[in-house]
Order: structure tokens, then C-alpha cells, then sequence
């Protein structure tokens, strides 16, 4: 609250000011809505403009409290991470441990564009060979496909 007090732009006459303190209220505005304490704890220090003196004036509840709520807050991210990498790791069809890097995951990516492009042709290709009957009887030597009396596809 003593950051809207301090930062709100229509308590401003100055044009200038007025647009530097608007710019400090959408980032106020975005780390409340974050939850992000320590982008709030940041703009704070610019208004009190805190030195190194004043930081170690602040009382060790104080402190106490900022690291409870930067420990949840990275808690709730490693939660997050863990979830998001579950589901690209089933997208990609590897194992969690296996993701370390994006790089990993793009090389995986790229081998299977690669392979579904592999068969994608080969698929075109035997679509056309079913097309004709010779050979389709050829291809269902290959795949050991027995000709069914009852049903005489050609």
C-alpha cells in the first residue's frame, strides 16, 4: 500500500513524473499480482531508497518473514517445474530425468519430426502400390497377409 500511496500517478503534476510514476505502478501492479515478493521488496528499497545500513537495521523478523515467503514462493515453482516437465516428458515420449536442458528435449523433438516424415513417405508410397493390384498382391506376400477365399479384394 505505501507503494500505490508513494507511486500513484494521478497524485502527480508533472507530466514527466507522472509518466515515470505510471511505469512503477504497472510493475507494482504486476509483482502484487504475481504474488512476487521480492520484485515488491526491490521497489520498496528504490522509494526508501535502503542502503546497506538500513538493510541491516531491518528488523530479523522482518527479514524472517521475506525468506518464509520467497522459500513458498520458490517452493510453488519447483511444484510448477516438476508438473510441466511430467507433461513434456510424456509429450516427448522420454522420462522426466531425462529432460535437463530444452536442447535435450528439441533434439528428441526433431528425431521424431524426422522419423514421422520417414513415414509418412513410406506410407505415400504404399498407398499408391495398393492402388494398383498387382502390385497390392506383392505387398501382402511381403506382409504374409493370407487371401481370404471368402472376401476377393482383386
Amino acid at each position: 500500500m505505501d507503494l500505490v500511496k508513494a507511486f500513484h500517478p494521478d497524485r502527480e503534476q508533472d507530466e514527466s513524473e507522472k509518466l515515470r510514476k505510471t511505469e512503477v505502478m504497472q510493475r507494482v501492479t504486476q509483482a502484487y499480482n504475481d504474488n512476487n515478493l521480492m520484485a515488491l521488496l526491490k521497489l520498496q528499497m528504490e522509494l526508501d531508497r535502503i542502503d546497506q545500513e538500513h538493510l541491516e537495521k531491518l528488523a530479523d523478523e522482518q527479514l524472517i518473514y521475506y525468506n518464509k515467503i520467497l522459500k513458498q514462493q520458490a517452493d510453488e515453482l519447483e511444484y510448477e517445474k516438476f508438473y510441466i516437465v511430467e507433461d513434456l516428458a510424456s509429450w516427448c515420449d522420454m522420462y522426466p530425468f531425462e529432460i535437463t536442458t530444452i536442447e535435450t528435449v528439441m533434439l528428441k523433438f526433431n528425431k521424431e519430426v524426422r522419423k514421422l516424415k520417414s513415414d509418412f513417405k513410406k506410407l505415400k508410397n504404399e498407398a499408391v502400390l495398393w492402388n494398383n493390384p498387382l502390385e497390392a498382391k506383392e505387398l501382402l506376400k511381403i506382409y504374409q497377409i493370407p487371401k481370404d477365399d471368402n472376401y476377393d479384394f482383386f
